[in-house]
C-alpha cells in the first residue's frame, strides 16, 4: 500500500486470510451452497509478534510463498523498522513468526528508510526441496549496502542465501524464473549506476555449492540502458 501523506492519520490496516477449502466442507455436510452460509467462521485475521500499533503499522507487502504459506512484510509509518512474518497453515493462521527483522536492527542495518518494493518471489514446487513448505527470492541489502537477490529456502530461514553480489545493485526487482532451466532473471545498475543491463543466475541446487556468477545478456561492454518485461 501507499504511504499516509504528512499531517494525516495512518490508515488502519488488517490482514485476513479465507479457507476456501473448509468453507466449501461445512457447506457440504450443511447440505447447502457455498453462498448460504456466512464466511466468517472460516476468516482469519492475521497477528504476530512485536507488531506496531495499528496507527503506526505499514503493511508492505503480502506474498504466497507456498500452497499453505503467507509472507507479509510490515513496517513502522517512520519506515525505519520492521518485520517479515511467516505464516503457515499447517500450523496455525492465527499466530505468524517473524523470520526477518528490518531496519537498524535488521538487514538493512542504519537509520535510513526501508524500500518501500514488493520485491518477494515464490518458487515454483518443483525447484523446492519437498517438506520445506515453500521458498522464496527477494531483493536484500548485503552487509555492503548493494542490494542484490538473496535465497530463502525454507521459507522460515533467517539467513539470506545470496545468488548475486559485488559493488552494484539488482534494480527493478526479479524480472522472471525459467522454470525448466531453474534461471532467474534480472536488471541491474552494472558496470556502471547510470546503466541498466539484463542477466541471469542459476539457482543452486545445493546451498553448500558456491553460487555461480551472473550471465550478462546484454553487451555489458557497451554503455546502454535496458528495461525488460518477461510473461508469467
Amino acid at each position: 500500500m501507499k504511504y499516509p501523506k504528512p499531517g494525516y492519520n495512518n490508515p488502519i490496516v488488517s490482514v485476513h486470510v479465507f479457507d476456501l477449502g473448509q468453507h466449501t466442507e461445512d457447506a457440504a455436510l450443511a447440505n447447502v451452497t457455498s453462498s448460504e452460509i456466512s464466511g466468517a467462521k472460516n476468516t482469519y485475521e492475521l497477528e504476530w509478534p512485536d507488531r506496531h500499533p495499528k496507527n503506526d503499522s505499514v503493511i508492505l507487502e503480502v506474498a504466497w510463498v507456498g500452497n499453505s504459506s503467507l509472507i507479509v512484510k510490515e513496517v513502522n509509518r517512520n519506515a525505519n523498522d520492521g518485520n517479515v512474518v511467516l505464516f503457515d497453515n499447517s500450523t496455525s493462521w492465527s499466530q505468524g513468526k517473524v523470520v526477518r527483522k528490518l531496519g537498524k536492527e535488521g538487514e538493512e542495518g542504519d537509520s535510513g528508510w526501508i524500500d518501500n518494493d514488493q520485491t518477494i518471489c515464490p518458487l515454483p514446487e518443483n525447484l523446492v526441496a519437498s517438506g520445506t513448505g515453500g521458498a522464496y527470492l527477494d531483493v536484500v541489502p548485503t552487509p555492503e549496502g548493494y542490494n542484490h537477490i538473496a535465497l530463502f529456502s525454507p521459507a522460515s530461514s533467517r539467513t539470506p542465501h545470496f545468488l548475486t553480489s559485488g559493488s552494484w545493485e539488482v534494480t527493478g526487482g526479479i524480472k522472471g524464473i525459467d522454470v525448466a532451466k531453474a534461471v532467474v532473471y534480472f536488471e541491474a545498475a552494472n558496470p556502471s549506476s547510470v546503466e541498466r543491463h539484463v542477466y541471469s543466475v542459476p539457482l543452486p541446487k545445493d546451498l553448500k555449492l558456491k553460487i555461480k556468477e551472473p550471465t550478462a545478456l546484454t553487451d555489458a561492454t557497451k554503455p546502454a540502458f535496458y528495461s525488460t518485461s518477461f510473461s508469467p
